[in-house]
């Protein structure tokens, strides 16, 4: 009888603490919902406003509805930013479920009202099939949000629209590390005014993303898309196969800590018809690599480009003096390409010492003190469509400057070393 006793009372205290945690678990989502607000109108031009529907221990329901003017778009869209006839309303409803451990919910777009709504109602449009899915930890201000929009067709006498699936994952919003994955099928879209038609095939995009001070940088991305099509009247662009990506290797730590940043960009081919003739690019590849970088001077630079002041050339500069104040090594291994069916290859290397601008403004000094090798290998009739080049062919081969290989093509070894330039071991001009 005792045990069945001490059976019943843990089940009764297990009861009474789920319901506890559920209940503590809405308390902190109804704080952070009001922190989220009260930030969201701190935001120019934003204006934000909760309704609650329904209000409990183990569920909630209520909408957000957010007006943007124009002031939101000016600050972080710029000359970039839509000028718009009247404010944009949008209104979602959020529905959470809450346990001990955390909460969980769903949101979708209010389409019977606002912006949205008035735009499906006068272009005789269905709601869009839009689903958005989120949780969060009760031990992480993180969200993990998954969003998703099905197919939706769209036509008018201006044009078509033909949307094909959307999938798109976020872990760890709102905290210093976070990813995103998105993969998407593609679009269909024609202007009937401007007689262009567009077509996206599937593209799939995945980033590691960090915060350091304010700025966002991905350490990790890849990007991929199978092609892309456009045409109007007199011109046609196709792309396909375009692949980038990005990795960071993070060495030492505090004052010492270093990066190393690689990047690589591939594309099967790219071709462009107009009426002045055709060109295309096929099998690019690029690897781009900057090792030892200092991460320091890195963040520096991050948040003065968030800062949005423009880039001039002696920013430019002490933006290098800042991430190179270690010394830097620069390699190319390699970039080759077909440029209208002509091979260009470039594969090197180039060392640099530890700069600071303060004390070698002239980036010809830094130059001299750097080392480091270039090959070039280049077909002939691309050396032809550079006028200067072309002019003094003969002259570069005759001296040596420029040598050819058993399939005809130009190359030449440029070489940095002791204060010297050097072209196929001929001096240059430094």
């Amino acid at each position: 009888m005792n045990r069945k006793l001490t059976v019943a009372l843990l089940i009764g205290l297990g009861g009474l603490g789920y319901v506890a945690g559920c209940a503590n678990s809405s308390r902190l989502f109804d704080a952070q919902r009001q922190q989220a607000v009260t930030r969201l109108n701190q935001l120019p031009g934003v204006h934000a406003q909760w309704q609650s529907m329904a209000e409990g221990w183990f569920r909630s329901q209520g909408q957000l509805h957010l007006t943007l003017e124009q002031a939101f778009f000016d600050q972080y869209l710029g000359e970039e930013a839509p000028v718009l006839e009247a404010p944009l309303e949008v209104s979602t409803s959020l529905f959470q479920s809450f346990t001990p451990w955390g909460v969980s919910g769903q949101g979708n777009l209010d389409q019977s009202r606002g912006s949205l709504g008035r735009w499906l109602e006068a272009n005789h449009q269905a709601s869009l099939p839009l689903v958005l899915n989120w949780q969060a930890g009760l031990f992480s201000s993180g969200l993990n949000l998954d969003l998703s929009l099905d197919s939706w067709q769209f036509a008018d006498a201006d044009g078509k629209l033909g949307w094909s699936p959307l999938h798109l994952t976020v872990q760890g919003l709102g905290e210093s590390a976070m990813s995103i994955n998105l993969s998407w099928q593609g679009l269909e879209a024609s202007d009937a005014a401007a007689k262009a038609q567009l077509t996206v095939q599937p593209v799939s995009l995945s980033l590691d993303l960090k915060r350091l001070g304010r700025a966002w940088y991905a350490p990790t991305s890849q990007l991929a898309l199978k092609g892309l099509r456009l045409q109007q009247e007199g011109q046609h662009l196709s792309l396909a196969g375009l692949r980038l990506g990005s990795q960071e290797t993070e060495r030492g730590s505090g004052l010492d800590g270093r990066l190393d940043l690689h990047y690589q960009v591939g594309l099967d081919s790219l071709q462009v018809q107009e009426a002045s003739g055709q060109h295309r690019l096929d099998q690019l590849q690029l690897a781009l690599t900057l090792d030892g970088v200092d991460r320091m001077g890195y963040e520096t630079v991050l948040n003065q480009q968030q800062s949005g002041a423009p880039q001039e050339p002696e920013l430019a500069l002490a933006s290098l003096s800042l991430m190179g104040q270690k010394g830097l090594k620069v390699g190319l291994a390699p970039l080759q390409v077909q440029i209208d069916r002509a091979p260009l290859k470039l594969a090197g290397e180039l060392t640099l010492p530890p700069y600071d601008v303060a004390s070698q403004p002239n980036p010809l000094a830094l130059l001299q003190q750097s080392q480091g090798a270039l090959q070039v290998e280049l077909a002939p009739q691309l050396a032809e469509q550079i006028p200067q080049l072309a002019a003094n062919l003969d002259t570069l081969l005759q001296n040596g400057y420029l040598r050819r290989n058993e399939l005809g093509n130009l190359l030449v070894e440029f070489k940095l070393a002791d204060h010297r330039a050097t072209a196929n071991g001929l001096p240059l001009p430094l």
